[in-house]
């Protein structure tokens, strides 16, 4: 939880120059902007737009290759949002046993109705 000496110096200097970067996490459970305001209030000045969560990156994944198809998410509320906001059909319920793609994220602990 501490962050890395000379990290928020570094990501100004990425920003002053104009080169591309992406901070990424391999956390599900919150939308990226979340994780970009924690590293924000440590003094690391990452923008909304340079961070990836696993959730997200799972979300843009299914939104490309799988448009308009009905997904079946296997996980906390939060990522089944974050994969809602890339414009996927998240199934609920019943509807998600005749989903076509199955997306699992930020799962403490499965259960058999999850699975089945």
């Amino acid at each position: 939880g501490q962050p890395i000496a000379g990290s928020a110096e570094f990501i100004a200097l990425l920003d002053r120059v104009g080169e591309p970067y992406v901070v990424c996490t391999n956390a599900s459970g919150n939308p990226a902007n979340t994780y970009a305001a924690g590293l924000r209030a440590e003094g690391i000045p990452v923008d909304d737009a340079h961070f990836e969560t696993a959730g997200s990156m799972t979300a843009d994944l299914i939104a490309r290759r799988h448009p308009g198809e009905t997904v079946a998410v296997v996980g906390s509320l939060a990522f089944a949002d974050t994969v809602r906001s890339y414009g996927v059909d998240v199934a609920v319920g019943e509807r998600a046993r005749s989903a076509s793609v199955v997306a699992v994220g930020d799962v403490v602990e499965f259960r058999t109705a999850d699975l089945d």
